[in-house]
């Protein structure tokens, strides 16, 4: 089994623009934007995370799962005033960015068990059969 993951990504975006003349020299621009960003990482195996130095890995990778990573959410509100007068325009506004992100990325949650040496095979056969004989 690899000791990789699958990478999903979610995003809806919605944006609204309205432009109103309120007098022949007054212009107001309002737009609002709502959006999400949730990105996951799934991991193709299962814990712990095994490394045979220089010749295999399994496992769950270090930092597999990540199951927001990053879960956004943003509501955006912004408004512009533009005011002609003469040969001047004066504008004013404000935008407000509202953003709540969430990343949850555990690293090494599900254990690491790393062999190297000349008794990697020992070692590991002996930490199977204290796994086998703690369970059974």
């Amino acid at each position: 089994m690899s000791a990789n993951g699958k990478a999903v990504t979610h995003e809806r975006i919605f944006v609204a623009n309205w432009d109103s003349t309120i007098k022949p020299t007054m212009v107001n621009s309002f737009r609002f934007q709502w959006s999400r960003d949730l990105e996951t990482i799934a991991a193709n195996g299962t814990a712990p995370s095994v490394t045979l130095t220089n010749i295999m890995n399994y496992g769950l990778p270090n930092a597999l799962p990540r199951p927001a990573f990053p879960d956004e959410h943003r509501l955006q509100f912004a408004d512009v005033l533009s005011i002609s007068h003469g040969k001047h325009t004066f504008k004013a506004g404000v935008d407000v960015n509202l953003v709540h992100e969430l990343l949850v990325n555990l690293f090494q949650g599900g254990g690491v068990y790393t062999y190297s040496g000349t008794n990697i095979f020992s070692n590991w056969l002996a930490d199977i059969a204290e796994s086998i004989s703690a369970t059974g």
